[in-house]
């Protein structure tokens, strides 16, 4: 009987194990389609589903799983209001942009037919004084046509003056407004980063091109818990130094982007071996400590991440080597222990040296 029933709680454990495994590939599933339908706004849906992902871990309790599936109701409709939002101001811009060019065709339209009147009038009346028999009348009426021809075309010419800047001037705000708003699409709006369309349209290229690279997944331990402890502000000023120092160590060939939340994405342009040496130096440099401001008091913080790394094996699709990177990347959270929990540190980020972690990290390091 003992023996049956330790067979019955193994079954509703890997039954539990699966269901929350499912779940888990549903919000990142979901996080992903709503990132393509409405791609400016897929960092704050990736965030919040992979926060919640995050949570759904296998010594999850029924009351935790009730708060969670609340949560998840609840970013869906956030996200939801969001995207209605972005095609509403994105559908504003496109009329404006309609409007503005209707505009200018109706005052091109508008100044054809007046000088199109004009030149008729004075044509009829050409023609009605040659078929006078007055040569002085005949004379007259070619001078004042001639004059007022000349007057017309000089008027023309200077208003097609003014309509050539004014198209010009529409064309370098239209311009600039273009760069703007792609670069607005091709960066993360937080850190400056790749936006994540970007990276996948990077990884499509090399896909495409067969290029050899190899694709990285970071993702910050812990970060849930500044957040709580000091706010979304704090979390967002980490994660704005995390990006640049991981930009500034990273080589110039390579690409780094923010997938969303606090999760990094690097396309390294080498092989297996090269890209993981790269990643080493890279983590060696970027973990450690890091001041961050709390409203008007500063907090300092440790940070480490897990890391998945993945070649593309020349077959698989952009979305399968992402997974395949993103699992190893999960694999090794397992490995690693949360260790930026808040606490107070001696040495801020800036006090580190190239190649590794400075005095101050250590001392703390040993110490606990």
């Amino acid at each position: 009987m003992i023996s049956f029933k330790k067979y019955i709680d193994a079954y509703d454990r890997q039954l539990a194990d699966a269901l929350l495994s499912a779940c888990r590939a549903t919000l990142l599933a979901t996080a992903r389609s709503g990132g393509k339908a409405v791609p400016d706004r897929a960092a704050s849906l990736s965030g919040s589903l992979n926060s919640l992902r995050e949570r759904l871990c296998s010594q999850v309790t029924a009351e935790e799983v009730a708060q969670i599936e609340e949560d998840i109701e609840t970013a869906l409709d956030v996200w939801g209001e969001d995207a209605v939002q972005s095609s509403l101001d994105n559908l504003n811009e496109v009329r404006s942009v309609m409007m503005a060019v209707a505009a200018s065709a109706a005052a091109i339209a508008d100044r054809d037919h007046r000088y199109t009147d004009r030149i008729k009038r004075l044509t009829g009346r050409l023609d009605t004084a040659a078929r006078m028999h007055n040569i002085e009348t005949m004379r007259r009426s070619v001078i004042d046509s001639a004059s007022e021809m000349k007057a017309c075309v000089e008027e023309m010419a200077a208003e097609g003056a003014r309509s050539l800047s004014q198209l010009q001037a529409q064309i370098v705000h239209y311009r600039s407004e273009l760069k703007e708003y792609q670069k607005r699409d091709s960066t993360d709006a937080l850190t400056g980063l790749a936006s994540r369309q970007t990276i996948e349209a990077q990884i499509q290229d090399r896909i495409a091109w067969s290029s050899k690279f190899c694709l990285a997944v970071m993702d910050l331990n812990g970060f849930k818990a500044i957040n709580d402890t000091w706010g979304h502000a704090a979390g967002d000023d980490l994660l704005k130094q995390f990006g640049a120092e991981v930009q500034s160590r990273l080589r110039s060939t390579d690409l780094v982007g923010r997938w969303g939340g606090d999760e990094f994405v690097f396309i390294i342009d080498s092989t297996p071996e090269e890209a993981t040496r790269s990643l080493s130096r890279l983590r060696d440099w970027v973990f450690g400590e890091y001041e961050i401001q709390n409203g008007a008091e500063t907090t300092r913080a440790r940070v480490t991440a897990a890391t998945g790394l993945a070649a593309w094996d020349g077959k698989e699709n952009a979305l399968d080597l992402f997974h395949r990177a993103d699992q190893l990347m999960y694999s090794d959270k397992k490995t690693i222990p949360i260790s930026n929990r808040p606490q107070g540190l001696r040495k801020s980020h800036a006090d580190k040296t190239p190649g590794g972690e400075g005095a101050g990290a250590a001392e703390l390091r040993d110490a606990g």
